[in-house]
């Protein structure tokens, strides 16, 4: 058999990266270490989220937001709750370790963005 594309390791990136492809009409592979459903991925437990606020720069945000309205086409499509969206607080010291452009990105990305900081 002969595949347009073979993707190796089918969790979240991959699956979606699979469906889209077969959607557009391609002959797909998907290949994983594990038989799904299983709980070995990231994507697995209480804590996973869609984050809209990236250290690593503004350029992930459109893809993020884009995933979310994907998460909810995927949920109408199959009349399934595909993601609980909780409230979440996230907490960083004054002077992020992590990058340079936070909270830059989120801002400039015209997302809500709240610091807390307490007075001395």
């Amino acid at each position: 058999m002969q595949y347009d594309l073979i993707i190796i390791g089918s969790g979240s990136v991959g699956a979606a990266a699979g469906y889209y492809a077969r959607r557009a009409g391609l002959n797909v592979l998907m290949t994983d270490a594990h038989q799904p459903p299983h709980q070995e991925g990231s994507h697995h437990g209480s804590s996973r989220l869609i984050r809209h606020a990236y250290g690593e720069g503004e350029k992930y945000v459109p893809l993020v937001l884009r995933a979310q309205q994907l998460w909810d086409e995927l949920a109408e499509i199959s009349g399934e709750a595909c993601l609980n969206a909780p409230a979440s607080l996230t907490s960083a010291p004054p002077a992020p370790l992590f990058s340079p452009t936070s909270p830059p990105a989120p801002v400039r990305s015209s997302l809500r963005w709240k610091s807390w900081m307490p007075r001395p």
